[in-house]
């Protein structure tokens, strides 16, 4: 797996984590039970769903966490579920490895031609991750506190694209200067599950801002509306 996490991270790439702040070791009892569960609170929010779950391929077994990766086409991604109760996902940023765009629309540039930043895919990447983890926290993994933490790397000299509405104003051309931007916070169970889909929108936003863009709220809503829900 650490050759596949090499390969994710030598261009741009997602880091989430997800876990109850108070540490149990134990906290799901039965190692077998962390893939079904991982299974049970997948999102499938435009096709592919987050985290990715191979039914075709027994997991892999470690001492206390159950993990799967996948490298098909653009989708590299590992995760990985432990008995604390703690989630961690590294996955590629899609359009960099998309190589064979013949089918897309909209079609994005290479990634030899740019680096670039989907807005659709920021905002469809961050909604999915907040559904997952309103999920988790009322899960046997969860506890009335959960820490979320979504990280970008590989984003110094990547340039935004619109590859979904195009009714969001934003001007090409604003090249990201950071390497990378982590937001983190500490949610109750209750703020996930009743407001996960607005701060998903809020936690989008502000990678977006990093940008030189400020996107009306209304705006993200409706891109949101064109994934399937």
């Amino acid at each position: 797996m650490s050759g596949l996490t090499d390969k994710i991270r030598s261009r741009g790439y997602w880091e989430v984590l997800i876990h109850p702040a108070t540490f149990k070791e134990r906290r799901i009892p039965n190692i077998a039970d962390l893939f079904p569960l991982v299974h049970r609170l997948s999102v499938t929010l435009r096709g592919w769903d987050f985290p990715h779950i191979d039914v075709q391929n027994l997991p892999m077994f470690g001492k206390d966490q159950v993990m799967q990766d996948v490298d098909w086409k653009e989708y590299i991604e590992v995760w990985q579920m432990y008995q604390s109760g703690q989630f961690y996902y590294n996955g590629a940023m899609r359009y960099d490895w998309a190589e064979d765009v013949t089918g897309w629309v909209p079609k994005p540039p290479l990634y030899s031609e740019a680096k670039i930043l989907g807005i659709g895919d920021t905002v469809a990447r961050f909604t999915e991750v907040f559904r997952f983890a309103s999920g988790f926290a009322l899960s046997e993994a969860g506890d009335e506190e959960i820490y979320v933490s979504v990280g970008l790397g590989g984003l110094e000299g990547r340039y935004l694209w619109m590859d979904h509405y195009r009714g969001l104003p934003f001007r090409r051309g604003q090249r990201c200067s950071m390497k990378e931007y982590i937001q983190a916070q500490a949610f109750t169970r209750s703020e996930l599950a009743a407001d996960g889909d607005s701060i998903a929108l809020d936690w989008a936003a502000e990678v977006i801002k990093r940008f030189g863009e400020n996107p009306p709220r209304q705006a993200l809503e409706r891109l949101r509306g064109e994934f399937s829900l």
